[in-house]
């Protein structure tokens, strides 16, 4: 070996020595031999959609990484806000997060989305046959929510009634729904009320075939004894008879 050969393999092993230690806080990936990346940050809970608002953790397993975030749909950066603490989220938002350490090769962006929506309305009593006119209570699971209800049949909105005090209800069909900012209004809730005196009996309507065709009837009460129209009044609301010269018997 001649001197300037050896002089020139000293030269690579010094280059290969250098090459090793020059990085020693990011070691290589042993097969593709690249800087081993930082692990995409996870969040807890996991996206998806809630009733309630949410405190969101936000870890990386990387050992010193820094967390960067935002909350605006943008690519988080080196100047993006730093995550320190759980972040409290309340109205439907999508998080995105990035992991960053000295030396090291970023890591992948990760995204959440967490979607919200107002929980249905529940009605106390339950809708139900009862020997008199009751006073319902309407109450949502989700706070800050705005209750809207309705005693004609229609679907609430928010021009609906204002739920503030128990409705008062007398064969009526209650609906209601709660409306938040920032969030999915809730399912349409449905109660039937039925006042029935004790000595009515309720009969269910429904179409059913009289052999030729099929016939439909509207739900009705009958008197277990004798019917008079004011007692049909009383229950029904109205008497179909009033206007035929039929008095209240």
């Amino acid at each position: 070996m001649t001197m300037k050969t050896r002089d020139l393999c000293l030269l690579l092993l010094l280059i290969a020595a250098l090459s090793s230690c020059w990085n020693r806080d990011n070691p290589l990936d042993p097969v593709v031999n690249e800087p081993v990346a930082i692990s995409a940050p996870t969040f807890s809970p996991a996206g998806g959609t809630y009733s309630h608002d949410q405190v969101v953790s936000i870890a990386c397993a990387t050992s010193g990484a820094i967390i960067r975030y935002t909350i605006d749909g943008s690519e988080p950066e080196a100047s993006s806000a730093q995550y320190t603490n759980p972040l409290s989220v309340t109205t439907s938002t999508s998080i995105k997060a990035k992991a960053f350490k000295t030396g090291w090769p970023e890591s992948q962006t990760a995204t959440v989305s967490y979607t919200f929506q107002v929980a249905t309305p529940t009605f106390n009593p339950p809708g139900g046959e009862y020997s008199t006119g009751q006073s319902v209570t309407i109450s949502c699971g989700t706070p800050g929510a705005t209750i809207r209800y309705t005693t004609n049949g229609s679907e609430p909105t928010e021009a609906s009634f204002q739920y503030s005090i128990p409705v008062n209800v007398n064969n009526t069909t209650l609906k209601a729904k709660a409306f938040k900012t920032g969030w999915i209004s809730s399912s349409t809730a449905t109660a039937a009320y039925v006042i029935m005196p004790s000595n009515f009996v309720f009969v269910s309507g429904g179409t059913f075939n009289n052999g030729t065709s099929n016939v439909t009837i509207s739900s009705f009460c009958i008197d277990k004894y004798e019917l008079t129209q004011a007692g049909y009044q009383v229950v029904m609301g109205s008497n179909p008879a009033s206007g035929y010269g039929v008095g209240s018997n």
